[in-house]
C-alpha cells in the first residue's frame, strides 16, 4: 500500500490517540440509564469475573461481535454477560433484567484489521454456549450506507467511564448501562472543515458520529451503535481523538460492509438449530483470520 502526505498524517493522528488511550476504550459522554427490557443483547466483556473493558453485542445465539482492538496486545477477555444492566451483575440483581454468564470458545479478528490505521476493527466471539435471549438484528442490506448528514436515532451504548477528564486515573464509572442519541456525518464531511480528520483515514468501513457535548468514548469500545428507528444494529464502537470534541467526531467501524465476513465465520461454525436467518446466503469460503483460542 502506498501512503501519501494525509495518510501519513492520518496515521499519526491515529498514533496521538493510541498514546492517549483514546481509541482502545470509549465511554458515554453524557447519556441516560438505560430501561430494563431495551438491550437485553448487549454483551459486557469480562475477564477474571470482572469488567473487561469493552462491550459487544450478541448477533447469534453463539455469537458477539465486538471490535478487535479489545483484544490487542494480550489484553484478552475470556468471557461475556449477555443483557447486563446493573451492578451486581448477576442472576437475581442486575435491576431485575434477565442475564447470563458464558466463557469463550474462540475469538476470530477481521483478516484485514490493522491497528496502525484502526481499519477494520471488529471480532467475532464464539461463546461456550448458547443464549436463550433474542440477537440483535444486523444491517444486512446497507441501510447506513444511505445515511445523510444529521440522521438521528443512532445509539451509543455502554459501561464506560462518564468524565471528560484526560487523566484515566480521573475516571467515573457507572454502575448501570448508559446510552446516548447520536447524529450521523458523510465520511466527507468528516473530513471537511470545522471537522480535523484527515480524508485518507477514513475508509468505507467506519462511519462517523458527530454530536455536541455527547459521544461514545473510554470504556465502550466494541459496544453497539444502534438505529432505533430501523431497530438495526448499523457499528461498532471504534475510536476518536478525545471525547465529545467538537471538531473529532467519534470513529465507529460500519457493519454492513462486512456482512460476506460475518457470515463466513458465522455460518459455517454455528449449531444449525440456532443459525440466524441472514445464513441463508452464506458464503462458503472466504478469508477469515485463524480463531484465537480462549486462554
Amino acid at each position: 500500500m502506498m501512503f501519501n502526505k494525509l495518510a501519513a498524517q492520518a496515521l499519526a493522528l491515529i498514533a496521538l490517540s493510541l498514546s492517549s488511550g483514546v481509541n482502545a476504550e470509549t465511554r458515554i459522554i453524557n447519556g441516560v440509564q438505560v430501561s430494563a427490557g431495551t438491550y437485553p443483547w448487549f454483551a459486557r466483556a469480562t475477564q477474571g469475573g470482572v469488567g473487561h473493558g469493552c462491550g459487544g453485542s450478541l448477533i447469534t445465539p453463539e455469537y458477539v461481535l465486538s471490535a478487535a482492538h479489545c483484544i490487542m496486545n494480550g489484553n484478552m477477555w475470556d468471557g461475556f454477560q449477555i443483557g447486563a444492566l446493573c451492578d451486581p451483575f448477576t442472576s437475581g440483581n442486575n435491576c431485575g433484567q434477565a442475564i447470563e454468564s458464558f466463557g469463550i470458545l474462540s475469538s476470530t479478528d477481521h483478516p484485514s484489521w490493522t491497528k496502525e490505521t484502526m481499519d477494520n476493527d471488529y471480532t467475532l466471539v464464539r461463546l461456550d454456549g448458547s443464549s436463550s435471549f433474542t440477537p440483535v438484528d444486523i444491517d444486512t442490506a446497507n441501510l447506513s450506507n444511505s445515511y445523510s448528514n444529521g440522521k438521528g436515532n443512532l445509539w451509543a451504548i455502554g459501561l464506560g467511564n462518564t468524565s471528560t477528564d484526560p487523566i484515566p486515573e480521573n475516571g467515573v464509572f457507572p454502575s448501570h448501562l448508559l446510552h446516548v442519541a447520536l447524529n450521523y456525518l458523510t465520511n466527507e464531511s468528516c473530513c471537511s472543515a470545522p471537522y480535523e480528520y484527515p480524508c485518507a483515514m477514513l475508509t468505507e468501513n467506519m462511519m462517523c458520529i458527530a454530536t455536541p457535548g455527547k459521544d461514545a468514548c473510554q470504556g465502550d469500545s466494541g459496544g453497539p451503535l444502534y438505529d432505533s428507528s430501523s431497530q438495526k444494529l448499523v457499528g461498532v464502537t471504534s475510536f476518536g481523538t478525545g471525547c465529545a470534541q467538537p471538531t473529532f467526531p467519534g470513529i465507529f467501524a460500519r457493519i454492513s460492509p462486512q456482512m460476506d465476513w460475518i457470515k463466513s465465520v458465522v455460518c459455517n461454525n454455528h449449531s444449525a438449530d440456532t443459525l440466524p436467518s441472514w445464513c441463508a446466503a452464506a458464503p462458503v469460503a472466504a478469508p477469515v483470520a485463524a480463531p484465537v483460542a480462549a486462554p
